[in-house]
C-alpha cells in the first residue's frame, strides 16, 4: 500500500459523521449553484446553430433506433436529451433519405420549429442537460473524494461552477 493511499485511507477513517454531512451539504450547495448560474447565463439565449440537429437526432435515436441522423457526432448527449423529450410528446416525422447534410439541417429545423413548439422544445432539452451534468458534476465530485479527498473534490467542483465554458456547454 502506498503512502498516499494509506493516508487517504486514515482520512476516510477519521471523517465525522459531522464532517460527512458537511462535505454532502457544499456539494449539493455547489452542484445546485453551478446549474443555476449555467440557466441564468443562458436564460436569454437562442437554439444555437445545432441545437435543434441534435435534439432530433437524439430523438430519432430513442424513438426510432435511427442513427442516420448526425451520426458523425458521440450519441450520448443525444441519446439523453432524446429520451427526455421522447416522453414528452415530441413530434417526428418519418424519416427519410438524405441527400446531403444541408438537407438534412433542413429537415431538423422543420422538426423542431415547425411540428414542435420550440420554446418547450428548447426548455425541456436544456432542463436534460442541467440534469446530466448534475448528475456528471456529482459522479466526477464522488470519484475525486475517494482518490484525492475533500479539498480536492469540492475545489475541482468549485472550479467548475465558475468556469464559463462549462456553463455555456449546459445547454444540448
Amino acid at each position: 500500500m502506498g503512502i498516499l493511499t494509506q493516508s487517504l485511507q486514515l482520512e476516510r477513517e477519521k471523517r465525522s459523521p459531522l464532517r460527512r454531512h458537511r462535505f454532502a451539504f457544499l456539494l449539493i450547495l455547489i452542484i445546485a449553484a453551478a446549474i443555476l448560474r449555467s440557466a441564468i447565463a443562458t436564460r436569454l439565449d437562442g437554439f444555437t446553430i445545432d441545437e435543434p440537429y441534435h435534439i432530433t437526432a437524439g430523438v430519432a435515436y430513442v424513438k426510432l433506433r435511427d442513427y442516420r441522423i448526425n451520426p458523425e457526432h458521440p450519441p450520448l448527449v443525444k441519446l439523453w436529451v432524446g429520451s427526455g423529450l421522447s416522453l414528452s410528446g415530441f413530434q417526428l416525422g418519418p424519416l427519410r433519405v438524405f441527400h446531403d447534410k444541408p438537407e438534412e439541417r433542413s429537415f431538423t429545423a422543420n422538426t423542431v420549429f415547425r411540428q414542435n413548439n420550440p420554446d418547450s422544445v428548447q426548455r425541456r432539452a436544456r432542463i436534460a442537460m442541467w440534469t446530466l451534468n448534475g448528475l456528471l458534476l456529482l459522479a466526477l465530485a464522488l470519484a475525486l473524494l475517494r482518490c484525492f479527498g475533500e479539498s480536492v473534490s469540492l475545489g475541482t467542483l468549485l472550479f467548475l461552477a465558475i468556469d464559463p465554458t462549462v456553463a455555456a456547454h449546459c445547454r444540448s
